[in-house]
């Protein structure tokens, strides 16, 4: 550890740009004994986190993807219907808060990462409802093409 807090050190000097250790997290196994933690926190002046972390709002994990670690982009997503008068918007209007809005909160999640297929079918489950009945929970009505 002791040598990449040297590696740090150096890309200060180098770069000109400190290390905000406020803002820093370390990660560890979840079977690494506290003594060993509160060790790493002391060397590093950094706070300790558990895994999903995030980073550039993309969830880092270990292990297998899970939909939770995907809610924040849904509930954007939720949050952005919720906040529209669906009542005011026709179709048309709909269509292109949809394609232009809607579509492009995740482009950068979905560049950096491959979520779970669930969270993706979550996310085309609310855009369907918000396009077909104007609000994020569904209808009276099925929809036939």
């Amino acid at each position: 550890m002791r040598l990449v807090l040297s590696t740090l050190k150096d890309f200060e000097k180098i770069s000109g740009q400190l290390v905000n250790k406020n803002k820093s997290y370390f990660a560890m196994s979840n079977k690494t004994s506290l003594v060993t933690i509160n060790r790493m926190k002391a060397i590093t002046g950094m706070k300790y986190q558990k895994f999903p972390i995030k980073y550039l709002g993309c969830p880092l994990t270990k292990g297998r993807k899970k939909i939770e670690f995907y809610s924040d982009i849904v509930n954007k997503v939720i949050g952005r219907i919720r906040g529209w008068h669906t009542k005011l918007l026709s179709t048309g209007g709909r269509a292109i808060l949809i394609k232009h809005v809607l579509l492009a909160l995740p482009i950068y999640l979905l560049a950096a990462v491959n979520p779970p297929k669930g969270t993706i079918e979550l996310i085309e489950k609310f855009v369907g409802r918000f396009f077909w009945f104007g609000q994020e929970s569904g209808g009276k009505y099925h929809c036939a093409a």
